[in-house]
């Protein structure tokens, strides 16, 4: 019976972890464009002078719109990770395990981030 539990509650905990993590940045985000949204109406206010350029120059700089396709591209690259990690070292149901397997995945990790980086390299000279 207390096994039953256990084999619930770990999943639960992981998954709920993990849309715990996914609501905190999106709130973060959100807060961080409500603050330059005010920040940016109270510049009006105080200097009506400022032109649309300068706001949109502004705009660019703190919200970046391009940044969304390089996170994006960072989680692939680490789900992409995880599954040629998982692939490579072959996990068995008895509990051995092949040294060289092991390493093997565990150097998938920076590969596939590396891949991923120069992909964000080529990205931000374009």
């Amino acid at each position: 019976m207390n096994n039953d539990i256990v084999e619930i509650m770990v999943p639960a905990i992981v998954f709920s972890t993990i849309a715990i993590l996914a609501i905190s940045l999106l709130l973060y985000k959100y807060k961080i464009k409500r603050l330059f949204l005010n920040t940016t109406q109270d510049s009006l206010q105080h200097n009506p002078d400022i032109t649309p350029e300068v706001i949109r120059e502004i705009a660019n700089q703190v919200l970046r719109p391009s940044s969304d396709i390089k996170k994006g591209l960072l989680l692939i690259g680490f789900s992409a990770a995880i599954l040629v990690g998982s692939f490579i070292a072959d996990f068995p149901d008895n509990g051995n395990m092949d040294l060289n397997d092991l390493i093997n995945g565990i150097a998938a990790f920076p590969g596939v981030m590396g891949i991923v980086f120069l992909l964000l390299a080529k990205f931000d000279k374009n």
